[in-house]
């Protein structure tokens, strides 16, 4: 499992950077492009969109396939794209690339978490390989997202280029270290039709899966702008705006690693319990920090209870449907990038006509309540462990 938990972290960490690069460089970006900040936002939107939309398709084709071969794949158009994103001329233009990086994208991550179950059979090594493919998008804020907001420095291009490079030489390592993920040749074959049609009369598949779009819908908010406020509300360059990322992400990255011990001795539910309690209130506090000092304390917190729950969520959500793990992480990407797309949007609005952040954060705190009111609906906390 060690090999697997290796490229499975690297690969989601090269994700996990071109996914929240833009989050700091939005005011550059902005600025270079003429465009409002209430458009802004689509910048992001327009990456989730993309993967939102074919990730739908991604599930079902790869639960047939050699899964490494798609990871491939897609990792390969994931390249292209990115690296195009640096040579952008204009606003539709770079949508037009981060839409393209979106959809390869969704070639690549439902492959990751589909595969956990396929490497590690036991309950407690499988949470401990999701919590590390956790770690590595928090990672990506980590290391990723502040050297890419120091690059940008001297030029937004930089940080594209070099994301765009650094995956060809992942996708060289991968394709002569990674083994075959190929499918278990005694499972039946089904259409996508099929998958679908099995997967939609599973309504606690589909009431947890939307519980987890709500709740990126309202996380997204935050991390899509979170970055320009504190350029606007605190002064901060783009450089110190990446350093003061860099907490929220190491918070992340040490929930998602570690996470699991705590999630093992309390318990899945009154884990995700305690989540949906905390969430909300360092929402309620976080609009009213008078530094961004006090602001990335918050979200260090906020971010830690994350990477220590994702894995929760998405183990039940596989679990839910377990005969179609790869239509279920796509179901669940399918959601997550959807609320993120919502939520990015939204935000730019929201940040532009309301003062500080109340209207993000207010925005956020709604969702993460609506979520954990639907997890309930599902029966969450009445079904057994997960």
């Amino acid at each position: 499992m060690k090999k697997y938990s290796i490229f499975f972290f690297f690969i989601m960490f090269l994700i996990g950077t071109d996914s929240f690069l833009i989050s700091p460089l939005l005011p550059s970006l902005a600025r270079d492009f003429h465009t409002a900040t209430s458009l802004s936002g689509w910048m992001t939107a327009s990456y989730m969109i993309g993967f939102a939309l074919f990730t739908l398709l991604a599930g079902p084709l790869s639960d047939s396939r050699d899964r490494k071969q798609v990871m491939l794949m897609g990792l390969s158009i994931f390249a292209l794209a990115t690296f195009l994103c640096a040579f952008a001329l204009n606003f539709p233009m770079m949508i037009a690339f981060r839409f393209l990086a979106g959809v390869a994208a969704s070639f690549v991550t439902p492959q990751v978490w589909a595969s956990v179950a396929r490497v590690a059979q036991d309950p407690a090594e499988r949470m401990k390989l999701m919590g590390i493919v956790m770690a590595g998008l928090a990672g990506a804020q980590v290391l990723g997202v502040p050297i890419g907001s120091v690059l940008a420095m001297q030029s937004w291009h930089i940080p594209f280029i070099t994301v765009g490079i650094v995956t060809v030489i992942l996708i060289l390592v991968l394709v002569k270290f990674l083994p075959s993920l190929a499918p278990d040749p005694t499972a039946p074959k089904q259409s996508i039709h099929e998958i679908y049609r099995g997967v939609f009369k599973n309504h606690a598949a589909l009431r947890f899966t939307l519980a987890f779009g709500l709740f990126f819908t309202g996380a997204s908010a935050v991390f899509s702008f979170i970055g320009t406020w504190y350029e606007t509300d605190f002064h901060l360059n783009v450089g110190l705006v990446g350093f003061a990322l860099l907490f929220s992400g190491l918070a992340q990255f040490l929930g998602g690693l570690f996470g699991h011990k705590l999630t093992d001795k309390w318990g899945h539910k009154k884990s995700l319990a305690i989540g949906f309690v905390v969430w909300p209130i360092l929402m309620l506090l976080l609009p009213f920090a008078q530094n961004v000092v006090w602001a990335t304390v918050i979200m260090a917190l906020s971010t830690s209870f994350l990477g220590m729950l994702i894995p929760v969520m998405v183990m039940n959500l596989q679990n839910t449907a377990p005969e179609a793990r790869g239509t279920m992480s796509s179901l669940s990407n399918f959601a997550m990038y959807t609320g993120q797309a919502i939520g990015g949007a939204m935000a730019g609005l929201l940040f532009a006509n309301l003062p500080g952040f109340f209207g993000v954060a207010g925005f956020a705190l709604i969702f993460y309540l609506i979520s954990a009111g639907v997890n309930a609906w599902a029966g969450f906390w009445k079904k057994k462990e997960v």
